[in-house]
């Protein structure tokens, strides 16, 4: 039996053992898809970049037309560039309660995106409720 249980580890001992990275299929063998829940310029899209062009030029952190060419970019993208070329109407109230439960805010504060320019994002809790609130009836929300 002593024998038998020698041979045996020995045998395996010989095996030539094969790393379970190598033995793996190259991936990916097709393409992979994403599946993401929201289109590009729909509601919350569109209301993310005027918030943060808008938001961002109100409070001084980047150039005063930026929020313009933002605009002109989604228009010549063929995607809706202000709240009204929205097939539904918002109110600021409505906006602000939806904000709120944003996987941003944090203890009861609102964050933000912000941009300095292009490429160059940052997230800020100080921004006024005012502000956004004055931002968003200015884009064409309900008070």
């Amino acid at each position: 039996m002593r024998r038998t249980v020698l041979a045996a580890f020995a045998a395996i001992a010989g095996l030539p053992l094969q790393d379970p990275a190598v033995a793996q299929p190259r991936y990916p063998e097709r393409p992979v898809r994403i599946v993401v829940g929201y289109p590009p310029g729909g509601a919350t899209d569109l209301l993310a970049r005027i918030a943060a062009s808008g938001l961002s030029a109100r409070l001084g952190h980047c150039a005063q037309e930026l929020p313009g060419r933002v605009i002109a970019h989604l228009r010549a993208c063929g995607l809706p560039a202000r709240l009204p070329d929205l097939p539904r109407r918002f109110s600021a109230a409505a906006l602000l309660a939806r904000m709120a439960k944003d996987k941003k805010a944090r203890d009861g504060s609102l964050r933000f995106v912000l941009i300095r320019r292009p490429g160059d994002a940052f997230t800020a809790s100080d921004v006024p409720r005012e502000v956004v609130e004055a931002l968003l009836r200015d884009e064409g929300c309900e008070a």
